[in-house]
């Protein structure tokens, strides 16, 4: 019988752990993205960005949230910036070459 409950902790921990798709809205100029995770009262938020990979992490409320994404094109570090504003996390991405996407991921 103990076994059982071993197990069954187990597979709550790992139904648990599955961080939860966050909604998001964007938009786009010419030369930047504007990308915005709605996720109220976010902390331990990470965004990390390399070439055209998008990663964001955070919790809120003991809810996991994580968005991994392949931009359409590449997008520039240094020149994007990110901050909180309660309700959302806003995300300004300047794109290395500017031009008109397609879309928001490379893949349709």
């Amino acid at each position: 019988n103990n076994n059982n409950n071993n197990n069954n902790n187990n597979k709550a921990k790992s139904t648990m752990s599955k961080p939860l798709l966050p909604t998001c809205q964007w938009a786009q100029r010419n030369d930047k993205l504007y990308f915005t995770v709605q996720v109220q009262d976010l902390t331990d938020d990470k965004v990390e960005i390399e070439g055209n990979k998008l990663h964001f992490s955070g919790t809120s409320h003991g809810k996991e949230y994580a968005l991994d994404l392949e931009l359409f094109g590449e997008v520039d570090k240094e020149g994007s910036t990110w901050s909180k504003l309660g309700r959302n996390l806003e995300m300004l991405l300047k794109k290395k070459d500017e031009g008109w996407w397609d879309r928001l991921t490379k893949e349709k």
